[in-house]
């Protein structure tokens, strides 16, 4: 098996499917957010909505004044389809049926699709979340439907945004095909502007957490920088932010972990020590994540210099602006194991305060 077979449904895929030629028929179930925005980008690259499911009645508005060409059903329930005649009139099957609903519904509705009586032999079967691959989508297949899933690496707006189509240009899309949907995969991807990355199916539980780490939680990370600010009184924590939020994430990129800077960067155990009191004081919730992610730092800081895959080697630019004695200076390991000593301390110590406290009041 090739890699690029790998990639793209399993064990179940040998090659890839045909690219469609001329416009692409799209239905749609589920008109949140990514199913708004998804719908209306391939609108407006040429591929025409015929059919959007949706629960609520507000959705279903949006849907008929965004799309007025497009049938909008009734989707009943929280999680399914569970009456048949919501689309049982429906008439010619789009080409492609983008289930665009949460991460764990996805199962239970591609479930009821396959149950409704729609004839979906040759139907491109579709979910735009990222956890999954199409091994969710296996009701659909003794229907004689092919399955996908087609992932947006992006931020997607918000409920009532203006209903004007966003652009993908340049998005990376996590896709993971049966053969006979990989062609039209990778059209779609193209014609909205996007680049297509084949995502193993065992490898998306791993390709989701990412996004976690690197864009949900450090937008939680953000929040909390931005309310201890206006805790000290500072007029706009936001602007203030921004500049260096914007140069770490453009440095990281770039140079990866030989971009880190800081406190932890630096083995500054007083200055750290500081930081975990304060916070502590203020949410002990705040200086447990602290200490994790400053050991999660020393990790990175202490593994081989080598750049992630995709990064280019380049300069360490905290040796620039450390000077010699900095982070990379030859004194440097032994700073960070002192710093690592300390937290496990710290931690030992937090433990031991935590499990006497019920135990004194039990006195």
């Amino acid at each position: 098996m090739s890699s690029a077979d790998r990639h793209r449904g399993g064990d179940r895929v040998s090659s890839a499917g045909p690219t469609p030629v001329g416009n692409i028929t799209v239905g749609v179930v589920g008109y949140g957010r990514a199913g708004r925005a998804l719908a209306l980008a391939l609108s407006a690259a040429g591929h025409p909505v015929r059919m959007v499911a949706a629960r609520s009645a507000a959705a279903r508005a949006a849907a008929a004044a965004d799309l007025p060409a497009a049938s909008v059903r009734d989707l009943p329930g929280p999680l399914a389809l569970p009456n048949p005649a919501a689309l049982a009139d429906l008439g010619e099957v789009p080409d492609v049926i983008f289930i665009t609903v949460p991460d764990d519904a996805i199962g239970p509705v591609a479930a009821s699709l396959a149950t409704v009586g729609l004839p979906l032999e040759g139907v491109v079967v579709a979910h735009a979340g990222g956890r999954h691959g199409v091994e969710v989508l296996a009701p659909v297949l003794p229907a004689g439907a092919a399955r996908l899933a087609m992932h947006p690496i992006m931020t997607m707006p918000a409920p009532g945004a203006a209903a004007a189509p966003i652009s993908m240009d340049g998005v990376t899309f996590g896709v993971t095909a049966d053969p006979a949907a990989a062609g039209l995969a990778a059209r779609l991807v193209a014609d909205l502007g996007g680049r297509t990355a084949w995502i193993a199916e065992a490898d998306r539980a791993l390709y989701h957490s990412a996004f976690a780490l690197g864009a949900n939680y450090v937008a939680t990370l953000v929040a909390v920088a931005v309310e201890q600010l206006a805790a000290v009184g500072l007029p706009d924590p936001g602007q203030a932010l921004r500049p260096l939020l914007a140069a770490t994430v453009e440095n990281t990129l770039r140079w990866g972990p030989a971009a880190m800077t800081g406190p932890v960067a630096r083995g500054e155990e007083g200055t750290v020590a500081a930081h975990l009191n304060a916070l502590a004081a203020r949410d002990p919730a705040l200086a447990d994540a602290y200490a994790a992610l400053a050991e999660l730092t020393l990790d990175r800081l202490d593994a081989p210099a080598a750049p992630p895959a995709g990064l280019p080697s380049g300069p360490d630019t905290r040796s620039e602006a450390d000077g010699p004695s900095g982070p990379s200076g030859s004194d440097a390991p032994a700073r960070r194991a002192r710093l690592r000593q300390a937290l496990r301390d710290w931690r030992s110590a937090v433990l031991a305060t935590r499990l006497a406290a019920p135990a004194r009041g039990r006195r």
